[in-house]
C-alpha cells in the first residue's frame, strides 16, 4: 500500500508540472542515458585502441627478435639449450627489457616450452579464445585478467598487459608457437585513466550543453503556449457570454411566437363565438320572421328570401366550423384527434381512418393545437380535392416529435408548391403554420396514388442554430 500511494503521489505531482519541466525532465535522462552510453562506447573503444596498438608493437618485437630463436620448435619440437640462454638474455640486455617483465612460448598443443619462470616449462594448460586466435595468426591481448598459468606473473609484477602473438615458420609460413609476453602496465593504464577523464569530461560537458539548449527552446515554447492559451480563454469566454447573450434573445422570440400563437387562437376562437352569436342568430330570426303563411308578403319574393338567407346561414355556420376549435387544454392528444376527425365524418359524410401510436402523455397545448389545425386542413383538402376517398390520419410519436401523416386516394392535386394566393391557400397557411413551431412540412401528390400530407412537429419550442 506504501508503494502503491507513493506512484500515486509521483503521478500526481507529475500530472501538476507544467510542459518545461516535463520535458526537461525526460530530456535529461534521455540525453543522460544517451550520453553515457556513446561516453562509455567511446572510452571502449580508445582502450581497445591502446591495447591494440601495444599489441601491434609487441608483435613486431617479436617478429623481429623472437621469432629467429625458436625456429628450433618447427624440426625438433623444443628450444635448444644455447637458444634459451638467449631468450633470457632478451629480459636482461635485449631490447624488451625495458617494459617486458616475463616471456612464454607455447607450443601448439598449450605446452609451455619456455619460460622466464622455469617451473611452468613442460607443462600444459587449457587455453582461451584469445590462444587459439593467435594460433590461427592473430595477435591478441588483455589486461589485467589473470589465468591459471599466469596468475603468478600478476602477483610478482602486479599489473601486467598479457599479449599473444603467432610465431610462424620462416620456410613454410606456418604458426609453429605462440609467444606471450607480460608487459608493465603502469604506463598503459595511466594513459587509459588520463583517456578516461578527458573522454568523460568533454561528455558531460556536450551533456550540459544539450540539456541547456533544450531546456531554453522548450521554455521558450512554453511561454509562447501559455500566452496564447492565456489568449483563446479570453476569447472562448468572450464567446460564452455572446452565446447567452444570443440564448436570452432566441428565449424572448420563442416566447414572442408563443405569445403570438396563442392569440391566435384566442381571435380564432372569438371570431367564431361572434360569427356563431351574432350573423347566425339573426339570420336564423330573419328566417323565422320571414314566414310563407303571412299572406301580406308575396310568395316568391319570401321563397326568394328565405333560400338566400339559407345558403347565408349554411356558409356562415362552414365559416364557424372551420375557426371553432375543440378546447384542448388538459384533455389528452388522442381524444382531442378523435372527436375532431369525428367531427369531419359527421360534416361531410365521409370515412376517415385513423392510427396513433406512442403519443407522450403531456404534450404542450400549442402542439395539440398545431396538430388538429394539420389534421383540419389536410382532411379537408382530402375531401376537397380527392373526393374523400380512402381517407388516412397515422400520428405517431417518436423522439422529441410527432409525424403527422394526412393522405387520401383521390386524383391528386395539380401542384403541391404553389407560389402565390390561388385554391391552394390553405396548404400555404398550413405550411406557415407548422414552420412558426420549427416543424417541417412536405406534400406528395400524384393521379395514381393520391396526396400525401406529412408533418413533423417537435415537442419543444427550440429556435434554430445561427448559420
Amino acid at each position: 500500500m506504501d508503494d502503491e500511494a507513493r506512484v500515486i503521489s509521483l503521478l500526481k505531482t507529475w500530472s501538476g508540472c507544467n510542459l518545461d519541466r516535463r520535458f526537461a525532465t525526460i530530456a535529461l535522462a534521455l540525453v543522460v542515458a544517451s550520453t553515457l552510453a556513446i561516453g562509455g562506447w567511446v572510452v571502449g573503444w580508445l582502450e581497445k585502441t591502446i591495447l591494440l596498438r601495444s599489441s601491434s608493437i609487441a608483435s613486431v618485437y617479436i617478429s623481429d627478435l623472437v621469432s629467429p630463436m625458436i625456429q628450433d620448435l618447427a624440426t625438433t619440437g623444443q628450444l635448444s639449450e644455447q637458444r634459451v640462454k638467449q631468450l633470457d638474455a632478451l629480459l636482461v640486455t635485449g631490447a624488451l627489457r625495458i617494459q617486458v617483465v616475463a616471456i612464454k612460448i607455447w607450443s601448439t598443443d598449450g605446452t609451455v616450452v619456455y619460460s622466464s619462470d622455469r617451473s611452468v616449462i613442460g607443462r600444459r594448460y587449457a587455453q582461451d579464445e584469445i590462444f587459439a586466435d593467435a594460433l590461427r595468426g592473430k595477435v591478441g591481448a588483455e589486461l589485467n585478467e589473470p589465468s591459471e598459468e599466469s596468475l603468478a606473473e600478476f602477483q610478482v609484477h602486479g599489473p601486467v598487459f598479457e599479449v599473444y602473438a603467432p610465431v610462424y615458420d620462416h620456410r613454410t609460413g606456418t604458426v609453429i608457437a605462440v609467444a606471450e609476453f607480460y608487459e608493465d602496465a603502469s604506463e598503459i593504464e595511466r594513459a587509459m585513466a588520463a583517456m578516461r577523464m578527458k573522454t568523460w569530461a568533454f561528455t558531460f560537458f556536450v551533456l550540459i550543453c544539450n540539456v541547456l539548449a533544450y531546456f531554453s527552446v522548450v521554455h521558450g515554447g512554453t511561454r509562447t503556449i501559455q500566452a496564447q492559451k492565456e489568449q483563446l480563454t479570453g476569447r472562448i469566454n468572450e464567446l460564452s457570454e455572446a452565446m447567452s447573450r444570443e440564448k436570452a434573445l432566441r428565449d424572448r422570440i420563442a416566447e414572442s411566437v408563443h405569445k403570438v400563437f396563442d392569440e391566435n387562437e384566442r381571435f380564432l376562437r372569438s371570431l367564431g363565438s361572434e360569427l356563431h352569436d351574432g350573423p347566425a342568430q339573426l339570420i336564423g330570426h330573419a328566417l323565422l320572421k320571414l314566414d310563407p303563411e303571412d299572406r301580406s308578403i308575396d310568395c316568391e319574393t319570401v321563397l326568394q328570401a328565405r333560400a338566400a338567407l339559407s345558403q347565408a346561414m349554411q356558409e356562415v355556420r362552414a365559416i364557424t366550423a372551420g375557426l371553432l376549435l375543440l378546447d384542448v387544454t388538459g384533455q389528452k392528444i388522442e381524444d382531442c384527434l378523435a372527436a375532431f376527425v369525428r367531427s369531419h365524418e359527421a360534416r361531410t359524410g365521409t370515412k376517415v381512418s385513423v392510427d396513433m401510436f406512442g403519443l407522450a402523455e403531456d404534450v404542450p397545448d400549442r402542439v395539440k393545437i398545431c396538430v388538429c389545425r394539420f389534421i383540419q386542413e389536410g382532411l379537408a383538402n382530402a375531401f376537397r380535392h380527392g373526393g374523400g376517398i380512402d381517407q388516412r390520419v397515422k400520428v405517431e410519436g417518436l423522439t422529441g416529435v410527432i409525424r403527422v401523416t394526412v393522405s387520401d386516394g383521390g386524383p391528386g392535386i395539380r401542384s403541391v408548391a404553389p407560389a402565390g394566393p390561388g385554391p391552394h391557400l390553405g396548404l400555404i397557411s398550413l405550411r406557415r403554420r407548422v414552420e412558426s413551431v420549427n416543424g417541417t412540412m412536405t406534400i406528395r401528390s400524384s393521379a395514381r396514388y393520391g396526396t400525401r400530407l406529412v408533418a413533423i412537429i417537435p415537442l419543444k419550442m427550440e429556435m434554430p442554430d445561427a448559420a
